[in-house]
């Protein structure tokens, strides 16, 4: 999980470093102080005022709030010429409660441990770090679906290759026409038939399944793939090309050759989902498909350096994510 390689870790070290401070300060210079104003930082009161408690409710009520005004945008604001920036401004907000949420459990795990004090009072107020850190993981980079696009992400991906393995070409068609609306994934039910939940892939795989109706044209169904630790990145895997049945009577698709990547044998953990994707949408993923092209022409020159093509973070207005999704392993 993103949270826990993330910011729980890095907040824990700001605070653990200060611990450690404080603790060999008070081992060996037991007079000692570290003043700031009038304030002195080592003694445990003040870490404990740190996190003052009618802040934690002022936080908590700040997320209920957000929660409840990001839902209703996202129910009732949201229109084909619609710009939602607004999902994307409430997502911020929610994270940076997080990261506040996030500071105050450590900071009372540093007075508990500083503090010295083992009774039952003081276990039970430390019991309040899992409201804190379940807040903070409610609320931590929750990210509208429909977030207008950004551009390719510059940050680069702490392993595996980019969506389309380099020389693996799809069908995608030129695409000449201005700009497309959102569908509605329910009017269509796109659904993922195999792989199976849990299925062991290679490097590759076919990727099928079905589809209520055809799409308009301009629209495809298009497969991306996350990596299970890291789910709010995700790579263009393969676009899908929609056929009738043999009966006729409904229709399936099927995606060549999805690139998985990950590393033979150590079973890195994929996530599949299907999208339907307007014109600007194509755009977007072929602009990324010519950047990992061209990245890795230049990384075919550089074998000794490893660094991998990044990742992308948001969609365009006309990517629609459909209710569909298998979780895989890389063999």
């Amino acid at each position: 999980m993103s949270y826990g390689r993330g910011r729980f870790l890095h907040i824990f070290t700001i605070w653990g470093a200060l611990g450690v401070v404080i603790a060999l300060l008070r081992w060996k210079l037991p007079e000692s102080r570290i003043v700031v104003g009038s304030a002195n930082l080592m003694d445990a009161e003040l870490i404990k005022d740190l996190a003052d408690y009618r802040l934690i409710i002022a936080l908590v009520l700040g997320v209920i709030f957000v929660v409840g005004l990001y839902h209703v945008l996202r129910s009732n604001t949201y229109s084909s010429e619609g710009d939602p920036r607004g999902l994307v401004f409430t997502s911020r907000v929610m994270d940076e409660l997080s990261s506040a949420l996030t500071h105050f459990a450590w900071l009372t795990v540093l007075y508990f441990l500083l503090k010295e004090d083992f009774s039952l009072p003081a276990w039970l107020h430390l019991l309040s770090i899992v409201i804190y850190f379940g807040l903070a993981l409610l609320t931590y980079a929750i990210e509208p679906l429909d977030a207008t696009v950004k551009g390719i992400s510059h940050t680069l991906a702490p392993s595996e290759a980019g969506a389309l393995k380099p020389g693996v070409q799809g069908p995608t068609e030129p695409i000449q026409t201005l700009g497309s609306s959102r569908l509605d994934a329910g009017d269509y039910d796109v659904r993922i038939v195999s792989p199976k939940n849990h299925a062991e892939v290679g490097e590759t795989c076919h990727v099928s399944g079905t589809i209520a109706k055809e799409l308009p044209s301009g629209y495809k169904i298009w497969v991306v793939r996350r990596w299970s630790s890291e789910p709010a990145k995700y790579y263009p895997a393969g676009e899908a090309v929609i056929q009738p049945t043999q009966d006729g009577k409904s229709f399936e698709w099927h995606a060549e050759k999805c690139y998985i990547g990950g590393r033979e044998g150590f079973r890195d953990g994929r996530v599949l989902e299907a999208y339907i994707v307007g014109l600007d949408g194509l755009r977007f993923i072929e602009a990324w498909r010519e950047f990992d092209k061209r990245f890795w022409d230049v990384q075919r020159k550089a074998p000794n350096v490893e660094v991998l093509s990044p990742a992308l973070h948001e969609v365009t207005s006309d990517m629609e994510k459909c209710n569909t999704r298998r979780d895989v392993v890389r063999v």
